[in-house]
């Protein structure tokens, strides 16, 4: 009688837990709040290389049908490549620094996801970015990058963005991916295609980490590898062609036409918690620059 209570119980607890994950599964998940830091240091090899460090903090809600809304706090330092302290005449691109706030609005369909944007924000001294730089050099114990002095003048920044991400073929575990962007503003003017594949397993595209958010998901688990690559037409670039502070002291910049990138990213989510790893290659930006490679780290918390 004892073991039958005992089986009975087990049975009971049994369903009991597999009632809440099918709850769980049919729960539409809301809201997203996304950590992503970029850095060259999160990779063995040169650091405080041309994009040297980006921070980002956004919030998506989901709207129902489909549709959700974003907003975002970033920030973005660039520096020339320094090795060592440099003179002038040997910065081989512009110091930058930008801080911004983006309000985005998503739609979601079974096949494609599509994404405009608006971005807004200071760059120059006025960001505070330089020295932001300079305070964590000094608390990591870094040497102090040389050069803040000459970087890009002061500009308020207003950028309009959109995204056009749509799945070409799948299997399930396999899919291939097309995107398109285009940016439009005094911050960048762009266009660019990115080709993109990824395996494991992994949520349809509209409700996937792959577009930016899983906010509207009804299963929260997801592990998977991309890898991709992008191909970008450079109309403008004010980090590069912005007006200098000093412009008699640094060398000219001009940014080039077209640039390049290759990248492969680890994602894995489980339940509320999300995280992802991704190293990228980048052609350079400008002619007396060289290529870069950084790292991405992304956190999640989905609920």
């Amino acid at each position: 009688m004892r073991r039958l209570i005992g089986s009975f119980l087990l049975c009971l607890l049994y369903l009991g837990v597999l009632a809440q994950s099918n709850d769980e599964q049919v729960v539409v998940r809301k809201s997203q709040l996304i950590i992503r830091l970029d850095n060259d240091a999160f990779i063995s090899g040169r650091k405080d290389r041309y994009y040297s460090a980006g921070h980002f903090l956004d919030y998506y809600q989901y709207l129902g049908d489909g549709k959700s809304y974003s907003l975002g706090f970033g920030n973005l330092i660039l520096t020339p490549d320094l090795p060592a302290e440099l003179p002038p005449s040997e910065i081989d691109r512009p110091f930058a620094g930008l801080n911004y706030l983006k309000f985005g609005f998503q739609k979601r369909k079974q096949n494609w996801f599509y994404e405009a944007s608006l971005l807004t924000g200071i760059i120059g001294p006025k960001s505070g970015v330089g020295q932001f730089h300079d305070w964590y050099h000094d608390l990591a114990n870094f040497p102090r990058a040389m050069g803040w002095e000459n970087q890009i003048e002061d500009s308020f920044i207003i950028n309009l963005e959109s995204t056009v991400i749509r799945s070409i073929w799948g299997n399930g575990n396999f899919e291939i991916l097309g995107e398109a962007n285009a940016a439009l503003g005094n911050l960048e003017q762009s266009l660019s295609i990115k080709p993109s594949f990824r395996i494991g397993t992994f949520q349809p595209l509209a409700y996937s980490q792959i577009n930016g958010s899983r906010v509207g998901t009804r299963s929260r688990q997801e592990q998977f590898f991309q890898f991709g690559a992008e191909l970008k037409r450079v109309f403008f670039n004010r980090t590069i062609d912005g007006d200098l502070i000093s412009p008699e002291i640094p060398p000219s910049f001009e940014s080039k036409d077209y640039i390049g990138e290759l990248f492969g990213e680890f994602i894995l989510n489980y339940n509320h918690f999300g995280m992802g790893y991704g190293i990228y290659y980048r052609t350079k930006e400008n002619e007396s620059a060289r290529d870069q490679v950084f790292a991405r780290i992304t956190l999640s918390w989905l609920f």
